[in-house]
């Protein structure tokens, strides 16, 4: 879990894991930033 990368399906590719002290309602909030990003395209 520590530096691995994951497939992010909000990215589609594999990317770094989110640093740990990244809370996560940051990532909820990034995560529909995101999905809003979507469905605007």
């Amino acid at each position: 879990m520590n530096g691995e990368t994951f497939d992010d399906p909000f990215f589609g590719y594999m990317r770094p894991r989110p640093p740990r002290n990244v809370s996560d309602e940051t990532r909820e909030e990034i995560k529909s930033r995101i999905l809003k990003h979507i469905k605007v395209e």
